[in-house]
């Protein structure tokens, strides 16, 4: 079983009460935002609660529940790093600032372990997750209207993989992008196709590099950037 948040941080007395402080959990982290306040847009969570709190257990007065994975332990290292900004003036521990920098240095430090644990391969676990549904229709639909005009093109690097591999394998290597993150816009409704596009894996995850998502014009033009500096130096030409 995965370890909790609660039992990251129950080395010293004082560090759940710091947390318990910068939680105010649910939708007050909307409210705050909207009033200029505390939810930022820096945080490593923001694309998943959008200011509203996490689905989950992060940002809530149930945060001691919360699995003490690499990205909550971001999210807490990114409230400590801003305690200025997310406190309330109601933090009443003694020596706060030096025990703000002790929990600060735990969390780095089981960050570090969590993300270790990574390479441990091979077992099963069973992990529920809440997320929001995608049609696979209607990228397969994209796909199709693709294949029917004999091409599977990435839409940002304008490389033709059915041209260079069998359909099966292209059919893998082109992944649908849809232009509205639902986890953004809480969007539930239809999706025209005008709003999905084709990039392979690697343009697309270029694309989900950024919060929000970079625009398929930025990815191409980063992606031309690359390119260049990737072109071998003419010969006699300067280095």
């Amino acid at each position: 079983m995965a370890i909790t948040l609660g039992e990251v941080v129950k080395g010293r007395e004082t560090w759940p009460r710091i947390l318990d402080t910068l939680m105010p959990g649910g939708a007050n982290w909307e409210r705050y935002e909207k009033k200029g306040g505390n939810c930022a847009k820096s945080c490593p969570g923001w694309t998943n609660c959008y200011g509203s709190g996490p689905g989950g257990l992060v940002c809530s007065t149930e945060w001691r529940k919360a699995e003490g994975n690499p990205l909550i332990l971001n999210i807490v290292r990114h409230v400590l790093q801003n305690f200025r900004l997310y406190d309330r003036g109601d933090c009443k521990v003694p020596g706060k600032d030096q025990e703000i920098a002790r929990l600060l240095a735990h969390v780095n430090r089981e960050g570090d372990e969590a993300s270790d644990e990574d390479f441990k391969e091979g077992g099963e676990r069973l992990r529920l997750h809440k997320y929001r549904e995608r049609s696979s229709k209607a990228a397969m639909t994209k796909k199709q209207d693709a294949l029917s005009a004999g091409h599977l093109r990435c839409e940002a690097c304008l490389i033709d993989y059915l041209a260079l591999f069998s359909e099966v394998e292209a059919l893998r290597i082109i992944e649908c992008h849809h232009k509205k993150p639902l986890s953004r816009l809480k969007f539930t409704g239809t999706t025209k196709k005008s709003e999905l596009a084709l990039l392979c894996a690697n343009c697309h995850r270029l694309a989900h590099s950024k919060i929000p998502p970079l625009s398929i014009r930025q990815v191409s033009a980063r992606q031309m950037r690359a390119n260049k500096l990737l072109q071998p130096t003419p010969a006699g030409g300067r280095g």
